[in-house]
């Protein structure tokens, strides 16, 4: 029932939206926990990172940041993240590639669904830029850890993107990494 505790419900519903294939629905969670004001909680920088990538899915301008302080720990992957979706939008691809690399380094040791999220942004990034040949090996490396660390979701967009650069793969070796 505090206040701490409501804006975590809030954000877990919101990503699991998201992740769920229902970004306008996340986008809902993610202005629910802005009425609910948790903008001095650290929470806000993993929300502003949902509502940034479920405006990309719904195809949507991206809500204003929520988050104010200082971030510290994993929370500076989140804001790092969060600026590489801003520049993603406005077309900025190699800015937007190094905040995803600055994220995924950030989120290492504190968040590792955010580390193989941001991984994977940066290589989809540089594959959206021409950069073929490192996305394709980013991609492929980003496909192994989430396989092994069961990331399902995340999984799925990382072979969308392998199958845009033109990788295929029959459905026992998709199975097998």
């Amino acid at each position: 029932d505090d206040v701490s505790g409501q804006g975590g419900v809030l954000h877990i519903l919101a990503e699991a939206a998201l992740w769920s294939g229902r970004p306008d629905e996340a986008l809902q969670r993610v202005a629910a926990y802005a009425r609910f004001d948790g903008s001095e909680y650290p929470t806000s920088y993993l929300v502003d990172v949902v509502a940034g990538w479920a405006a990309v899915d719904a195809e949507v301008p991206i809500p204003p940041r929520i988050a104010f302080m200082e971030p510290s720990g994993m929370l500076i992957g989140a804001a790092h993240e969060r600026v590489g979706i801003e520049r993603l939008v406005a077309g900025d691809l190699d800015a937007a590639a190094t905040a995803f690399d600055e994220a995924a380094g950030a989120y290492v040791g504190y968040h590792r669904r955010g580390a193989l999220r941001a991984r994977w942004a940066a290589a989809e990034t540089r594959r959206r830029s021409g950069l073929t040949d490192e996305a394709r090996v980013a991609l492929e490396s980003v496909e192994v850890d989430a396989a092994a660390q069961g990331f399902a979701p995340l999984l799925g967009r990382v072979r969308r993107s392998l199958r845009l650069l033109g990788v295929r793969r029959s459905m026992s070796g998709a199975a097998s990494v």
